[in-house]
């Protein structure tokens, strides 16, 4: 039967275009196959026997949630935020990572916040910044004091030699 070939209605008697596709009486208007699945008695009985688990195996779990109380809302824009903060980062760091969740987790570390403050997504502590300093300062000192050596070498190779006896 296809939409639009004409169909005697039970109900009235009337002929009338179809309006979409209809069972035949042979067919019937109910799919019998499930049957058996829907038949309350057989369903009570399965529960009953113990076929079917009327309690899942999985242990129940007990969590605090008392601190998050944004609800899912919330729970969804802040895994956004991560996301995007992610994807802000620069190629170099990102390859790090494999995700936005572990690019959170390694927050969570002190060896992860090593790492960040390494590749430069968190800004170094005042006593990193002020060891940095005093090392760039030794350096620079000890480069002066390299040079000075090097120009008093040159300088005492072009004196002519006084110890000379002719």
């Amino acid at each position: 039967m296809r939409k639009g070939d004409e169909v005697l209605y039970q109900g009235d008697g009337v002929v009338r275009p179809s309006r979409g596709t209809v069972c035949t009486e042979e067919e019937g208007k109910v799919r019998q196959e499930f049957k058996d699945e829907t038949d309350i008695n057989r369903i009570v009985h399965r529960l009953s026997s113990g076929v079917v688990p009327m309690v899942s195996a999985r242990p129940g779990e007990y969590l605090d949630v008392s601190g998050f109380s944004g609800g899912l809302r919330e729970a969804l824009d802040r895994v956004h935020d991560a996301e995007v903060a992610y994807l802000a980062l620069p190629a170099g760091v990102r390859r790090h990572f494999k995700d936005a969740l572990s690019f959170t987790q390694a927050f969570e570390t002190e060896d992860g916040v090593a790492q960040l403050r390494e590749l430069g997504v968190i800004a170094p502590t005042e006593e990193e910044v002020a060891d940095a300093r005093e090392a760039a300062a030794e350096d620079r000192a000890r480069r002066r004091a390299d040079r000075r050596a090097e120009a008093a070498r040159v300088e005492a190779a072009k004196k002519p030699p006084t110890d000379v006896k002719a």
